[in-house]
């Protein structure tokens, strides 16, 4: 197989991963802070033995070597794991997918006002359609009472975003410990908070492979750019809403509506347009 279809096929693999995730937590059927600590419990073996295979005798110095941006990164990560998940209890799944695809317009914003990165005319134009659909979005969350879940679902993607941008701006440093770190976090803040912790065993197994499922998709990410620009890997990562809004809906039956339908569209193609147009600009001749 060619490098380039490699990592592409390595890099869809990684998005079906990851697709699963919103599904198995509806399935999960716990409460926030239950989930939260099973969830990111499980997680956090993953990476953690992920980091360790990566890194070998290593590990501790990549740790060290993460320095003040990997703090950084590290509570960006649970901000988002915590708003993320809190998006999913208080809104559709479509609505947050949705909203969290916007993350790569906010990295970008985020670049030009921090690192004065320059952004193109087209990604102008994208931002600004992207914002006028959260807000068509957005304004049937005022009619059906989902506008908190859909604000924790912007949040979740503006701490991303940060994230994101300070990853790219230490780019010598590797942040899977960091990810890592941000599961602890949460690990740690739910065990103190939750009432109790004890689920049935058909829950535990349901987390046991969420936890598979996204170190899978983690590892496979991280593998994806050898191959692959990360244009090319972020232009698949859409794909994510589209297969996990789809599981849902038809192993729940969670019907998105017709606005987030057709505000996801409009995002999806939008983002996949301005992610082309600059994989070929600056595809070399």
């Amino acid at each position: 197989m060619a490098p380039h279809a490699k990592g592409l096929l390595i890099a869809a693999i990684a998005v079906l991963c990851i697709s699963p995730d919103t599904l198995l937590i509806r399935l999960g059927g716990e409460g926030y802070w239950v989930t939260l600590f099973w969830r990111s419990l499980f997680t956090a073996i993953g990476l953690i033995l992920l980091v360790t295979v990566m890194n070998g005798r290593k590990t501790g110095q990549s740790i060290k070597s993460l320095g003040k941006p990997g703090l950084y990164v590290t509570l960006l990560f649970s901000v988002s794991n915590f708003t993320f998940l809190a998006a999913i209890q208080m809104t559709t799944v479509a609505n947050a997918l949705v909203i969290i695809t916007t993350t790569p317009v906010f990295a970008a914003l985020f670049g030009r006002i921090f690192l004065s990165e320059r952004i193109a005319r087209r990604t102008w134009m994208t931002t600004a359609v992207v914002i006028l659909t959260i807000g068509f979005i957005f304004a049937e969350g005022l009619e059906g009472g989902v506008v908190l879940g859909n604000l924790f679902a912007l949040l979740s993607a503006l701490s991303l975003s940060a994230a994101f941008v300070i990853t790219r701006h230490a780019e010598d440093i590797d942040m899977t410990p960091a990810m890592a770190g941000s599961a602890l976090i949460s690990v740690a803040i739910s065990f103190i908070v939750a009432s109790s912790l004890i689920i049935p065993w058909e829950s535990l197994i349901i987390f046991v492979a969420l936890g598979v499922f996204l170190t899978l998709a983690f590892s496979l990410l991280f593998i994806a750019p050898r191959y692959i620009s990360a244009a090319e890997v972020s232009l698949l990562m859409p794909m994510e809403t589209v297969f996990g809004t789809a599981m849902v809906w038809f192993y729940i039956g969670e019907e998105p509506s017709t606005r987030t339908i057709m505000g996801g569209v409009v995002i999806i193609v939008v983002l996949s347009i301005n992610s082309v147009v600059g994989i070929r600009q600056n595809s070399p001749n």
